[in-house]
Parts: C-alpha cells; sequence; structure tokens
C-alpha cells in the first residue's frame, strides 16, 4: 500500500514538473520568435542567391560582355572597346568598331551615369547580324553615338531600375527618354527565371518596347544553360518582332570560355514567321591581365528568301575587345 502512495506521488511530481513545458509547447508562437525565423529564411535566401547561383551567372555575364552585361554594370566606371571583322559566304565582309562608356560623375550622386555608346542599348539576346550585299560595310546614321543620362532608382542582386534621356549624335537632335527593368525570380538552389523590360521613346521615330523572359540554369559552377526569348514593339505595319534562342556556356578555365547557341527570330504581321535560323560556337579568351579578350565565332545563319525557303549562309567573326574600368 505504502508503495502504491509512492508511485502516485512520483507521478503527480512528475506532472507537475512537466507541465509548464507541455503548456508552452501548445502554446502558439510568439511573435519574437516568428521574426527571427523569417530573418533566418531571408539570410538563407540571400546566402543562396549570392553564392550559390547569382555569382556564377554574373561571372558567364561579366565575362562574355553581351548586351545583358551592359544592363548590370555595377557602381563603378567602365568603357568597353570592341572590334568586330566577319567574313560571309559569297564574299561580304562586315568591319566595325563598337564603344560603349558608362562613367560614374565625379561629385554627382552616386546613381547617375554618364553613357556613351554607339551600339543598340535595346538589344535583344539572339542577333542575325546583318550580311552586306558587297565590300565592307560603312558606318549609318544608325551607328551614331547615343550620349546621355542613366540614373539607377533600384539596384539590388533580384531588382534593378534604371532612367535615361539624353540624344542621338546627329542633325538634327533626336532626344529620347528610356526605362529599363529587371527582376530575378530564384526556382530552384540552381535555377532562376529572369525578366526584364524596357520602353524608350524618341523623337521623331516614337516609342519601341522590349519585354525579354529567361530561365537560366546552373549544372555546376562551371556550366549554365539559357533559354531566352525577347518581344520587340517598334514597327506600326508588323504586330511584333520576336527572337529565341537556347544556350549553353562552358567556363574551359580562368581565361577561356565557350558559348554554344541555336536560335530563331522572326516577326508576327497577324501570323508568325520565322525570318532566320541561326547556329554558333563562340570561343572566348582573356589573353591579357584582365581586360583584352579575343573571340573567333564560327556561325551559320538560315535566311528566309522571298520565296518562303531556307539557304545555309556560313560566316566567322573575328572580335577584339578592351575593357577599362574601376
Amino acid at each position: 500500500m505504502k508503495t502504491l502512495k509512492l508511485h502516485r506521488c512520483l507521478i503527480l511530481f512528475i506532472f507537475l514538473c512537466a507541465y509548464p513545458h507541455i503548456a508552452r509547447a501548445a502554446e502558439p508562437p510568439r511573435e519574437e520568435e516568428t521574426f527571427i525565423e523569417r530573418l533566418r529564411f531571408w539570410d538563407n535566401t540571400h546566402d543562396f542567391i549570392s553564392e550559390g547561383l547569382y555569382a556564377p551567372v554574373a561571372w558567364f555575364d561579366d565575362f562574355f560582355s553581351d548586351e545583358r552585361a551592359l544592363e548590370e554594370v555595377p557602381a563603378r566606371s567602365k568603357i568597353r572597346l570592341r572590334s568586330d571583322l566577319r567574313f560571309s559566304e559569297g564574299g561580304q565582309t562586315y568591319m566595325r568598331t563598337f564603344l560603349h562608356a558608362s562613367i560614374r560623375l565625379p561629385k554627382a550622386s552616386k546613381k547617375l551615369k554618364l553613357i556613351i555608346s554607339d551600339e543598340n542599348e535595346d538589344a535583344v539576346p539572339v542577333t542575325t547580324g546583318e550580311l552586306v550585299k558587297t565590300g565592307v560595310r560603312n558606318a549609318t546614321d544608325a551607328d551614331r553615338a547615343d550620349v546621355g543620362l542613366r540614373y539607377n532608382v533600384l539596384d539590388t542582386m533580384l531588382s534593378r531600375l534604371h532612367f535615361g534621356s539624353g540624344m542621338k549624335a546627329e542633325t538634327p537632335l533626336s532626344p529620347y527618354v528610356r526605362v529599363y527593368y529587371r527582376h530575378l525570380f530564384p526556382l530552384t538552389e540552381v535555377s532562376q527565371i529572369r525578366f526584364s523590360g524596357q520602353a524608350r521613346v524618341k523623337h521623331h521615330e516614337g516609342w519601341r518596347k522590349t519585354l525579354q523572359l529567361g530561365v537560366e540554369r546552373l549544372f555546376s559552377e562551371s556550366n549554365i544553360l539559357r533559354w531566352g526569348n525577347a518581344v520587340v514593339f517598334e514597327a506600326p505595319d508588323v504586330d511584333y518582332n520576336w527572337e529565341s534562342y537556347i544556350g549553353f556556356q562552358q567556363q574551359i578555365s580562368a581565361r577561356n570560355a565557350l558559348s554554344y547557341t541555336l536560335g530563331m527570330s522572326g516577326v508576327s504581321d497577324r501570323r508568325l514567321i520565322v525570318e532566320n535560323y541561326r547556329a554558333s560556337v563562340r570561343f572566348r579568351r582573356n589573353f591579357y591581365k584582365g581586360w583584352v579578350f579575343y573571340e573567333i565565332e564560327p556561325a551559320n545563319d538560315w535566311p528566309r528568301d522571298d520565296f518562303g525557303a531556307y539557304s545555309p549562309v556560313a560566316s566567322i567573326t573575328f572580335r577584339l575587345e578592351i575593357q577599362f574600368g574601376r
């Protein structure tokens, strides 16, 4: 009997000791704990984007110095001088030098930059190139430099927003106003969606609107697969121009990389028309310090002729690029 009473007292004592912990576990989470969990979530998301995905993708963008990189120039100043020499089937030759400068103005806001460019800032991922009829292509009015100011409103790893205005160096002067927005949507630890949109209104030309949507997937820090799509609303006589491509980029070493691309482009004028198919392989090497590069890019285009047929046109491009920045 005494043993039974002792057991009852022991059970009651254990219950009284454990009750506060049971009651606390049954209570809803406190606001402080919820806030801490949220902070941990955002910290983990930041680390994932910064180290696992953003850094490798940014390396490819910066190394290949594509049009996308022109929009992603950081707060520092950067100047890119590029010279192309392309030989196309049929004796066609393309030769031109491109300049793009993004310069921080001294004693001005860090968000304000001077932009000087004779490249198309509204470029889309895939370009079929210009196949000239004869001889060497000469500069035209469309090649003249744009000079303007750009103000960064938002600049984070996930989002970027900037406004710009300027004019083309031609007579009469052709002023323009431009806005650009980009946002990244992480899908998994190795993939993301990239959306960007830009709109430009230019004197004598009107509006030009470009929407781009792409998916990027890392297989390792040295291999990335990209699927990009772009739609351009500009010409009044067609609904829109469009381009789509699949690209695989491979880092061979710290100074060498390869890019394989399959793409197509066309117009939509009541019906979808493919104007060109393109396949290319691009080898890029940083051969002097960190600011002199050369490229070799063999390619094949299948442009659509007036009869709706696609005939192959082979080409090879040699490119030299010099970068300045601080």
